[in-house]
């Protein structure tokens, strides 16, 4: 077979779509066209001394072939985004969190927008490494907020990990590579560390507690942190191993403070939910 022919029979193999005659495709100037569109199925190629009539895609095999692949890669994005999310947000229960699907109240419109706007200025934060410290009671939403984010993120494409300090600190106790642990957390793009301030305050941890969050600080990656801790304590600590973390919060987070009680409506929502399903 000559180089021609291997050639030929190459590009009719990428077009075998387009010998999918229709009933109104016909024939002009020697070519077959698509009754459909109206444009060429066949083309005539001369390549040096040789010429043949070839098989090609009509405009509307075309573009039906380009919504194919748009959906294909459109389809293989989400199967990626999921297996992240599947592997980054720890918390089960908020693998589904959505800002489309969150209702704030009027006291929480300030946070929920600076973590919306966060997201959709996601380039620009992490080339500064912004980060933010979202306080607030105990169930006021500051986890589903964060988880919100997460789930944007790694929608686009980004690689965020979702944790608390007492499960990373657990893991690192657990490993036989303890540097592993600590190399993931300081290594991905965004570290979402929840609950912060629930650890065990005992020397070790707060060693822990440090390194993860002064490797961040050296790497110049941003940092999202979640607590019941009023930002007033963060600029006021207590004591050396409060002080050396707590400064390095300062320099890296921005504070936000959300005031609402999302857990408590989630809770109120459910439980009309069951309350309709029993009938009681």
């Amino acid at each position: 077979m000559s180089e021609f022919e291997r050639m030929l029979l190459g590009f009719s193999a990428n077009v075998a779509k387009a010998m999918e005659h229709g009933d109104s495709d016909y024939l002009e100037n020697g070519l077959v066209h698509c009754g459909k569109c109206h444009t060429p199925k066949q083309a005539n190629i001369t390549i040096g001394e040789n010429s043949a009539i070839v098989w090609c895609l009509c405009k509307c095999a075309e573009e039906q072939q380009k919504r194919e692949d748009a959906e294909r890669h459109a389809a293989m994005r989400k199967a990626e985004s999921d297996r992240n999310r599947q592997s980054m947000i720890c918390d089960r229960k908020l693998l589904g969190a959505t800002f489309e699907g969150s209702t704030p109240s009027a006291r929480d419109t300030h946070a929920f927008k600076v973590c919306e706007k966060y997201c959709d200025k996601w380039q620009e934060v992490k080339e500064n490494s912004y980060g933010l410290y979202i306080y607030g009671n105990p169930g006021c939403g500051k986890t589903f907020l964060t988880a919100c984010m997460a789930n944007r993120l790694i929608d686009g494409g980004e690689r965020v990990l979702m944790t608390s300090l007492p499960r990373i600190i657990n893991d690192i106790f657990a490993a036989e590579d303890k540097n592993a642990v600590i190399r993931r957390a300081v290594s991905v793009p965004l570290l979402i560390l929840d609950d912060f301030g629930t650890e065990q305050q005992s020397a070790y941890n707060m060693s822990q507690v440090y390194r993860i969050i002064d490797d961040r600080y050296n790497a110049n990656k941003p940092l999202i942190i979640t607590s019941n801790i009023d930002f007033d304590q963060i600029v006021r600590p207590q004591n050396v191993q409060q002080k050396q973390i707590y400064s390095r919060i300062v320099d890296m987070c921005t504070p936000v403070k959300v005031e609402g009680a999302w857990r408590m409506r989630q809770g109120m929502q459910k439980s009309k939910e069951l309350h309709d399903l029993l009938g009681v």
